[in-house]
């Protein structure tokens, strides 16, 4: 068997920069394996194998059997699966870590491969350590991303797999968030250096995602899609009061970040951010955002200049303002306090619970 030091396994744009600054900073030899979840996921593959980071760059679509799953009904899909479980030592073994042994697998979620890799690791006593990694505000809050499914604990147990017992450790950006949500832990948690902490990181992010045209305006809408979140009346309201604040502060010191999978436009008259399907981290590194003053309905995107480069923005969250479909106030509350409470100056997190008080921090600002 060969021996490596990593692998890390990523399903989203964000990990595939978080896997970046661990490979970078951490100093290993690793792999990457890339299951294609998003678009563009070809291209970057392409480019992070020029960029030669990693060992290897493997893309999981190409392995035939996945392809077969995804093109499956569901019942076929989850007696696959089953399948690929029972016989994890072919599958793995022959097609998706083959011959190689790695001392470290770094993953940020109980995902599909994550699943079948840690019960081919079990099944057949592989000592290799699983370290999660940050994938964003789920890493911290989302108590469902790091517990397996009681499906899977049932097929371990079949199988004769002991739960592992030694403490898990995780790679965070923001260590305080997520002691502070999850007081009872006992998970060892460790610093993911700010991405300006690392010039080589800035610059590999840059050429995988590409440069981000700066912003200059004050303000920074990061919208939603309000059809998705609310009902036809409230979508109507919400879409009204994003024109008023930009009326209000100043439609000149406004910049709205549309929503990557929303067609529609406010009018000529409003200045929309060009790359709609530009991440948001990818802005945040061109862009100081100190000072800038982020609004939206409650997308977490605004943690990122917190999370990611220890900057402080004015953040104004605007989901008391309306009624959410599945909504849940009391998990966002909390996510948003404990943010605030890390910040230097908390009052710069502001939730205004009626109109008037949102028009009065605007005034204010």
């Amino acid at each position: 068997m060969n021996s490596v030091d990593a692998m890390y396994l990523c399903t989203t744009p964000f990990q595939i920069m978080s896997a970046i600054s661990l490979v970078i900073n951490m100093n290993e030899t690793a792999d990457i394996y890339i299951d294609p979840q998003f678009s563009n996921a070809q291209e970057y593959a392409s480019r992070l194998k020029e960029l030669r980071l990693f060992r290897n760059v493997v893309v999981l679509s190409n392995i035939g059997i996945t392809k077969r799953m995804r093109n499956s009904g569901k019942v076929m899909r989850s007696a696959i699966i089953t399948g690929l479980y029972l016989w994890s030592k072919s599958f793995c073994g022959k097609f998706l870590i083959k011959d190689t042994y790695y001392n470290k697998m770094y993953i940020s979620n109980n995902g599909f491969y994550a699943n079948i890799l840690k019960v081919y690791f079990g099944k057949h006593k592989i000592d290799t350590e699983v370290i999660y990694f940050d994938d964003g505000e789920g890493s911290y809050d989302n108590e469902m991303v790091f517990n397996e499914s009681r499906n899977n604990d049932r097929l371990k147990k079949l199988l004769g797999i002991k739960k592992e017992e030694r403490s898990l450790i995780r790679f965070l950006y923001f260590p305080f968030l997520y002691k502070a949500l999850n007081s009872d832990s006992k998970d060892i948690i460790k610093q993911l250096p700010f991405w300006d902490s690392n010039k080589r990181v800035e610059e590999s992010i840059i050429y995988i995602f590409g440069k981000a045209e700066p912003i200059s305006e004050k303000y920074i809408i990061l919208d939603t899609m309000p059809y998705e979140w609310m009902d036809a009346v409230e979508a109507e309201e919400y879409i009204e009061l994003i024109k008023h604040i930009c009326d209000q502060a100043g439609i000149d010191q406004v910049c709205i970040k549309k929503h990557p999978r929303d067609k529609a436009s406010y009018g000529e008259e409003y200045k929309e951010y060009s790359g709609r399907s530009t991440p948001f981290e990818c802005i945040c590194l061109s862009t100081n955002m100190e000072n800038k003053v982020l609004i939206t309905l409650s997308s977490t995107a605004v943690l990122t200049p917190k999370m990611l480069f220890d900057q402080e923005p004015y953040i104004i969250l605007l989901y008391k303002l309306f009624s959410l479909k599945s909504a849940n106030d009391e998990r966002r509350d909390r996510l948003y306090y404990n943010i605030a409470n890390n910040y230097n100056k908390s009052e710069r997190v502001m939730i205004p619970e009626t109109f008037e008080e949102l028009s009065d921090i605007l005034i204010k600002l």
